[in-house]
């Protein structure tokens, strides 16, 4: 086995398109807004697909309410923070499944918007690529 080949390919698969896909996914998880809410809307809360906190509603009835009893307000917050945890996880998986499609069809094809160099051309370096370019043995 040629190990320079073999650092060869190794090298083709940093590709600078890959990073800034990286850095694109990086960009689309700061940009989601999901809103977990509570309490039938009362509370709600919005988080980013970095799960940081980015806006707290609470309705001013419940306010009112959780002077006396702070544990209502306490749960509908606890409520709504894990709800909005929940659907920034599965907003992330999508995001996340998307740019994985991407990536491996761009890896195997080496074609697309977002080409990362074609795994299938540096597999044809290693005599692996399409059997079309093989030599029938005899």
């Amino acid at each position: 086995m040629d190990f320079l080949k073999i650092a060869q390919m190794m090298q083709g698969l940093k590709s600078p398109k890959l990073e800034q896909g990286m850095n694109q996914l990086q960009n689309k998880l700061s940009n989601i807004r999901v809103e977990g809410v509570s309490g039938g809307g009362s509370v709600r809360i919005v988080v980013n697909g970095h799960f940081e906190c980015k806006k707290v509603i609470i309705d001013k009835a419940v306010i009112k309410s959780a002077t006396n009893s702070p544990i209502i307000l306490e749960d509908l917050v606890r409520t709504a923070i894990n709800d909005a945890m929940k659907r920034s996880t599965e907003a992330i998986a999508k995001e996340q499944i998307e740019f994985s499609k991407d990536l491996m069809n761009n890896m195997f094809s080496g074609s697309g918007s977002s080409n990362f160099g074609g795994l299938s051309n540096l597999m044809k370096n290693f005599g692996m690529g399409n059997n079309d370019d093989k030599k029938e043995l005899k």
